[in-house]
């Protein structure tokens, strides 16, 4: 059982972070990416926290860009290879 908390904690300082990312893929052109075509640093840094959002219950549902740049994330195979549910130790 998660600390209630504890998710709102995290869901108070992980959205102003998701937010601001959103202002600023606002003001850009929309590609498959944050930066164009191919995938770079802001996307492998936005990745994670998409999984503790998922993790904490914070909907993402305003965040359209972060959505759109996610799901082509996710259908990339660097990222199938290297997410944390694919990279977990046994147990």
């Amino acid at each position: 059982m998660r600390d209630a908390t504890c998710v709102e904690w995290m869901q108070r300082f992980i959205a102003p972070g998701l937010t601001a990312v959103e202002t600023m893929l606002n003001k850009r052109l929309q590609t498959d990416f944050a930066h164009g075509h191919e995938p770079g640093l802001i996307d492998i840094c936005i990745m994670p926290q998409l999984y503790n959002t998922n993790r904490w219950d914070l909907d993402v549902s305003t965040y359209v860009n972060i959505t759109r740049i996610a799901e082509n994330c996710a259908a990339h195979p660097a990222f199938q290879a290297a997410h944390l549910d694919a990279v977990k130790p046994n147990e």
